[in-house]
């Protein structure tokens, strides 16, 4: 389905066509939301936040050009600035709160070493990804985390989309050996 067709049923119809776009992309919102929250965020966190992006689609409905872009491309904006901003309001209560590791209490399966671990091993990844350089960084960001096709990263990165897809491969020897520099290899398990 075209975004202007999906557009004409959301006007036309809203609740079908909202369950349309939803059935398309919630997944999409979904994931985008729970990587920019990553570990500050819960499950449910990243649910709310999805929630919010397609309230906010639905209020500016009006306001939307397909010409400056598409449907996907206004909820992936829309997704991260939401998680964003969530993300820096949940930093916030943390920073009020004790933090659990500091509490007396027994957690089931999950011990402070394990998120530390797993901490760090984003830390390190993204750390890697951004000494890649761009365009390569904003090319492996958008393919891998936000699932968007070498054609839609060309138009973000002014290359062809042949030319996206040898950088990505490229990219991805790169950040694999220095990856595998770390802890001896330890992040490719």
């Amino acid at each position: 389905m075209t975004d202007e067709v999906l557009l004409s049923e959301i006007k036309k119809n809203p609740s079908k066509g909202f369950d349309l776009l939803l059935n398309e992309y919630s997944a999409f919102v979904f994931r985008l939301c729970r990587t920019v929250l990553g570990s500050v965020g819960t499950k449910e966190d990243a649910q709310e936040c999805a929630s919010d992006v397609f309230s906010a689609f639905y209020r500016n409905l009006e306001k939307i050009d397909l010409s400056k872009g598409s449907i996907k491309g206004f909820l992936a904006f829309g997704a991260k600035h939401a998680a964003v901003d969530r993300y820096r309001k949940l930093l916030k209560e943390k920073e009020r709160t004790v933090p659990l590791e500091n509490s007396e209490n027994i957690f089931d399966g999950v011990t402070s070493f394990e998120s530390s671990e797993k901490k760090e091993r984003s830390r390190l990844v993204s750390e890697a990804i951004r000494s890649l350089g761009e365009p390569d960084c904003t090319i492996i960001l958008r393919k891998f985390f936000f699932g968007e096709t070498a054609k839609e990263i060309s138009e973000r990165v002014s290359l062809s989309a042949e030319n996206v897809q040898k950088r990505s491969q490229r990219a991805l020897a790169k950040l694999r050996i220095l990856l595998e520099k770390n802890e001896g290899g330890v992040l490719l398990d």
